[in-house]
């Protein structure tokens, strides 16, 4: 956006860093499966197999997850059950990645159970031996998806099932055996032909970023899904840039009233008040330079915050009128924060 008073142009940009990365995501959609992502394995009569748009876990197929995870996600996938109705489907978090025993089982580990066989949703401590932590009635079906979200701040656990706003399980536990997570099925003996077909896996870290709360407010249990990129509701600006200048998400703002040139010598913008994000004030004087400058302090401008509660009014005032047509954009960066 580029909003021109007298002589001076000011530019708007708004870049984003931060450290709460996507971890891992797959759709599942080329039909083979990708090693640099999955690590698979089999017991018994297992299988794991890619096609038709799912990853397909037959009778005790496994896989686990390459990725190192850190102490916190929130990991979101979508599973159907097919064929017979057979005992568990289980996702491991804080785990090592390890499978033994007799049954091919686990060896440590937090696991999150769905068992179509019984209709519960259970949270097992395995690194504990194999404590119950939750044991909840929950109806699932064959041949329907089911959208399960997991989130792991550490400490607590909270698992949805479809509505992504109330928790159907939630346990407490400090247990962690590693970095790793996996993913398998159990069926009874003698094999019953148990599959569960994943239409997707996405984990992202945990809790969520400020940015992600302000999404979240908007589209209830969607924050860890934002796209800082996008423009969910068409007004040139990124929802990056909409939560870095105070806009609201629903309704947008024209560009041009986000950054104003109020005078020769003064711009003004919004800000939410108390985040972390990093605000830089940069100056070039041609359009065709390619290198903006950061703009210094009192040899370049001063500034006046006036709060205004949830969020700050900022008023650039620069230090003295450009003899030339100057352009000014303010950069703005997330915090690695969480």
């Amino acid at each position: 956006m580029i909003a021109t008073l007298n002589r001076i142009a000011f530019f708007l940009i708004a870049a984003v860093f931060t450290a709460k990365a996507q971890l891992v995501t797959d759709d599942f959609n080329d039909g083979v499966i990708d090693t640099s992502k999955w690590g698979t394995s089999t017991f018994g009569s297992g299988t794991v197999t890619e096609d038709s748009g799912t990853l397909n876990l037959t009778n005790r197929g496994r896989i686990v997850c390459t990725t190192t995870f850190p102490l916190g996600i929130a990991l979101d996938m979508r599973v159907t059950f097919s064929g017979a109705v057979s005992e568990e489907f289980k996702v491991v978090l804080r785990t090592d990645g390890a499978f033994g025993g007799a049954y091919g089982e686990t060896l440590n580990g937090v696991v999150v159970a769905l068992r179509p066989s019984v209709d519960k949703v259970e949270i097992i401590d395995f690194t504990a031996g194999g404590v119950y932590l939750q044991d909840v009635p929950y109806v699932l079906n064959t041949g329907l998806a089911y959208d399960l979200r997991i989130t792991d701040d550490g400490s607590t656990l909270n698992v949805y099932v479809n509505d992504f706003t109330t928790p159907v399980a939630t346990a407490s536990t400090a247990s962690n055996s590693g970095t790793k997570l996996s993913v398998y099925n159990r069926e009874a003996y003698p094999p019953s032909n148990h599959i569960t077909n994943i239409d997707h896996i996405r984990a992202v870290a945990y809790p969520l970023t400020e940015f992600q709360t302000w999404y979240e407010s908007y589209h209830a249990g969607q924050g860890h899904q934002a796209d800082p990129d996008a423009d969910d509701n068409r007004n040139g600006l990124s929802n990056f840039a909409e939560f870095a200048f105070a806009v609201d998400l629903l309704s947008g703002q024209p560009m041009a009233n986000i950054l104003q040139a109020v005078s020769r010598n003064q711009l003004t913008y919004r800000r939410p008040k108390g985040k972390r994000l990093t605000y830089t004030l940069e100056r070039k004087t041609s359009a065709l330079e390619t290198t903006w400058q950061t703009a210094t302090p009192v040899t370049h401008y001063t500034e006046t915050v006036v709060d205004e509660g949830t969020t700050e009014l900022v008023q650039v005032n620069l230090t003295a009128s450009p003899i030339a047509r100057t352009y000014y954009r303010v950069r703005v960066a997330a915090s690695a924060a969480p």
